[in-house]
């Protein structure tokens, strides 16, 4: 594709940018602030528009040059994830994947992903990355991928084996492998080099879940309403109060006598917060109980499910019985 026809698909690109960035401003050659001078330079010639140097210099570039910098930008944006080598193991053509649930990757703090398929003298495999904002995210999204029947592995700290590889979160990422896992020693080497890795401490309040009759690999972390509809509907964003920082861990149980119910536990930035909607929720409790004519009002639905529950980062609780 010519450099004309470039710089003219990518011009509105770059005028989006611009405007996120808000950093450099614009000046006139006398010095006083215009911000329309782009928009009138634009207006009188189409195919040139206005940047600015870091000292505000405004400067003129034809959409030519415009095309080639945003390819730049565009590249070094989204670097690869995925290493040309992997062990002994040589990387093919990479390829972008559509979001399965894209409204519930972009509230875990979706950035980029990534699949390649690599192929070696023992073999072949696929391998996908998914990057998020933090590793809260990478937590989350790395429960609602894992399967029911995957199995604890010892790769990471948050890592399984499937019926056809692995899937594991390290720092800000989740990674799956099908086909074939990576030795430890290449993992780790892989590991080491993923871009742009942030590697945060996990949320507490993943451990506050008890482990007597856990259904594993049930968990589900909540980070907004979202996921809140995705996987326990029953409670209201409004009841949850995700204005007030809250975040809610989601498990499943089975009774000794076989019977299932689930456990919610949300936490919050203060103690006050935590009291305050514990209360919300022993009330809602109540009112649902009393419309099913059950009495009481702890933090269960009519069915028997624990659906509320607050607690307090990062140590004081105030948890519902």
């Amino acid at each position: 594709m010519a450099g004309g026809a470039i710089g003219r698909m990518l011009r509105p690109r770059y005028l989006a940018w611009r405007a996120r960035m808000g950093s450099t401003r614009l000046r006139t050659l006398s010095g006083g602030w215009l911000s329309g001078c782009c928009k009138a330079m634009a207006e009188s010639r189409p195919q040139w528009f206005c940047s600015a140097d870091s000292d505000g210099t405004m400067k003129a570039m034809s959409l030519r040059a415009a095309g080639a910098l945003l390819v730049v930008l565009a590249a070094q944006g989204f670097a690869a994830i995925w290493p040309d080598q992997i062990g002994t193991f040589e990387r093919k053509p990479a390829s972008s994947l559509t979001l399965p649930d894209r409204p519930l990757y972009e509230e875990f703090g979706f950035e980029a992903t990534e699949q390649a398929d690599y192929a070696g003298p023992s073999g072949k495999f696929t391998a996908t990355a998914w990057r998020m904002k933090d590793s809260t995210g990478a937590l989350a999204l790395f429960e609602s991928r894992r399967p029911a029947g995957a199995k604890p592995a010892k790769l990471t700290k948050l890592s399984v084996t499937t019926d056809d590889g692995v899937i594991l979160a390290y720092g800000n990422y989740v990674l799956q492998f099908t086909g074939r896992a990576p030795a430890v020693a290449e993992l780790s080497q892989t590991l080491d080099a993923l871009p742009r890795l942030e590697q945060g401490p996990l949320p507490t309040l993943m451990t506050y879940l008890p482990a007597e009759g856990l259904i594993p690999n049930s968990e589900r972390f909540i980070l907004g309403p979202v996921s809140l509809e995705r996987f326990e509907p029953r409670i209201a964003p409004s009841l949850a109060a995700f204005h007030m920082g809250a975040e809610g861990q989601f498990a499943k149980y089975k009774s000794p006598a076989g019977v299932e119910t689930s456990l919610m536990v949300f936490s919050y930035p203060t103690p006050s917060m935590a009291r305050e909607r514990t209360e919300a929720f022993h009330e809602a409790a109540g009112r649902d109980r009393e419309a099913n004519g059950i009495h009481g009002s702890d933090c269960a639905a009519a069915d028997g499910s624990r659906y509320g529950g607050a607690a307090a980062r990062p140590s004081q609780t105030a948890r519902s019985k």
